[in-house]
């Protein structure tokens, strides 16, 4: 597994545009700023080549989803890819039917990180 390159401190100081890689498929895509502000929009995305061809998925925008949450996710990704999936083709098959299964996939995602550390 290659040497993960970003951290918190560079991210926050990037103003884009740029497209800084932590290794092995994960980036931080830091879009120009729009006029009258400091710092461009800035979202995660993985990268991968499958069957000769460059494949892309978002996973987030910073700093909503962090630098250990994107590396959580890129991990989770390759894992599909090394199955044989295509994880476009996954996230596609997840179609929630109603407002209230939406919010059952958010609290089910944000409550991972609504843990107390002294209640593990």
């Amino acid at each position: 597994m290659a040497e993960k390159k970003l951290n918190t401190k560079r991210l926050d100081a990037e103003r884009g545009p740029a497209r800084l890689g932590d290794g092995n498929g994960l980036y931080l895509v830091v879009r120009k700023p729009a006029k009258g502000e400091t710092y461009g929009t800035k979202s995660w995305s993985f990268v991968w080549i499958r069957q000769g061809h460059r494949r892309e998925i978002g996973l987030g925008g910073y700093p909503a989803v962090s630098l250990k949450a994107a590396r959580v996710k890129a991990a989770e990704v390759r894992s599909q890819i090394a199955n044989g999936l295509d994880p476009v083709a996954e996230r596609e098959k997840i179609v929630p039917e109603s407002f209230g299964d939406v919010a059952d996939l958010v609290l089910i995602d944000l409550g991972k990180t609504w843990k107390h550390p002294k209640h593990g």
